[in-house]
């Protein structure tokens, strides 16, 4: 549900099938997961966190991420993906340093937020949009100025930690799975495998989710789609027009207002 331009926020109630991978992909905005009921584990790059009910997590733009809910549980949650322009200017450094640090929370007075969030999405209509938008800021000072203790996340297994940390690094460079095996001295066979087990998601599709993405923020801050695609490797124009519009959801031209609206 759109909100405004720089907001969706969706309410979703499912029953999961057999571990059922909900999403892999990442955002050009930010992004929070509200679990309502259920459990479900979240592969944000390589940390794997398990989110319950009551509980939220934040996700920094162009953070890679899955969502994998057990079998058989009523998976009942509220996602929100908004840009940077929605949190307010005095807390925004405050705030992006808070979800970098503790990116999940189960406070009482978030979970108030998303309650009150939930039940003007239950009955929405454009006259509700000022109560949406005023609990979502609630949660963004909540958020910031809550006390929490460091927990560390689990980290995946480590070859899929160094091929996430490789790809990172050579984003703008032409990369391929015979340029990783010889860096991380594994068989491409054992690659895919580990990657693929761990990730819900094949190398290849990885690099090029997160290459469009990184495009896409290059044309957000004013690069030429052009420009964008020649950053990312691509020497044909074509090929990355098309790719950009299969992976992203709109055309280059529109990637300011180019958040794909899933369903987690």
């Amino acid at each position: 549900m759109k909100i405004n331009e720089h907001i969706n926020c969706t309410y979703k109630n499912d029953v999961s099938k057999n571990n059922f991978v909900f999403d892999l992909h990442c955002h050009l905005g930010y992004e929070l997961i509200f679990v309502i009921n259920g459990s479900v584990i979240i592969n944000v790059e390589g940390e794997k966190r398990k989110i319950g009910k009551n509980s939220v997590i934040a996700i920094e733009p162009l953070k890679y991420h899955t969502v994998t809910a057990s079998e058989g549980e009523n998976y009942e949650r509220i996602f929100i993906e908004f840009d940077q322009t929605v949190i307010p200017v005095e807390i925004f450094s405050q705030f992006t340093e808070k979800i970098r640090a503790y990116p999940t929370a189960d406070d009482a007075e978030i979970t108030s937020a998303f309650y009150r969030l939930k039940d003007i999405l239950n009955r929405y209509d454009e006259k509700f949009a000022p109560l949406a938008i005023s609990c979502l800021i609630r949660i963004f000072y909540a958020f910031t100025f809550r006390n929490d203790e460091a927990v560390q996340a689990p980290r995946v297994t480590p070859l899929v930690s160094k091929i996430v940390d490789y790809i990172a690094l050579h984003l703008t460079e032409k990369i391929t799975l015979k340029d990783i095996s010889a860096n991380l001295y594994q068989s491409v066979s054992t690659l895919c495998h580990v990657f693929k087990s761990e990730m819900k998601t094949g190398i290849k599709q990885y690099i090029m989710q997160k290459k469009l993405s990184y495009a896409a923020e290059l044309i957000r801050g004013g690069a030429t789609a052009s420009a964008a695609a020649h950053a990312i490797g691509y020497d044909n124009y074509v090929n990355f027009y098309n790719a950009y519009k299969k992976i992203i959801g709109c055309l280059p031209s529109q990637a300011l207002n180019a958040d794909k609206e899933k369903g987690e």
